[in-house]
C-alpha cells in the first residue's frame, strides 16, 4: 500500500494516514462503548424509579386496603343505628371505593411521569 504521511510543520512527529485512519476507528469504538455504557446506567435509573413508584402503590394499597377495612366496620356499625344494616354496609362500600380509585389513579399518574427512554443519551447521539 502506498501510504501518505501527514506534516504537521517543522519538529512536530508525522503520522501516515493508516495510523490516523486506525486512531479514529479507536477512538470511534471507545465513544460508542462509553455512550452504551451511559444509556444503560441511564436505563437502569429510569427503571429503579419505576420499579420504586409501583413498590410505593404496593404498599400504599395494602395499608389502605387494612385500614379501611377497620373504618368499614367502624361505620357500618354507626350508621346501622340509623339504617338497616344492609344500607349501612352499602353507603359505606360505595364511598370508600370511590376514595380508593382516586388514590390508584394518583399513583398510576405518577408512574406514567417516569419514562424509560435514556433521554440525555439520545439527545447526544443526535447531536442536541
Amino acid at each position: 500500500m502506498n501510504e501518505k504521511t501527514i506534516s504537521r510543520g517543522p519538529g512536530l512527529q508525522q503520522e501516515s494516514l493508516t495510523d490516523l485512519l486506525g486512531q479514529l476507528a479507536s477512538h470511534s469504538a471507545t465513544l460508542v462503548r462509553e455512550e452504551m455504557a451511559l444509556a444503560k446506567q441511564e436505563f437502569s435509573e429510569k427503571m429503579q424509579a419505576l420499579r420504586n413508584g409501583g413498590i410505593l402503590v404496593a404498599v400504599g394499597a395494602v395499608a389502605g386496603l387494612l385500614a379501611f377495612a377497620t373504618l368499614w366496620a367502624a361505620l357500618i356499625i354507626w350508621l346501622s343505628d340509623f339504617l338497616a344494616p344492609e344500607v349501612a354496609a352499602a353507603v359505606t362500600g360505595g364511598g370508600l371505593a370511590m376514595i380508593a380509585a382516586i388514590i390508584g389513579f394518583t399513583g398510576v399518574k405518577k408512574l406514567r411521569k417516569t419514562t424509560a427512554e435514556p433521554i440525555k443519551t439520545v439527545e447526544v447521539l443526535q447531536g442536541r
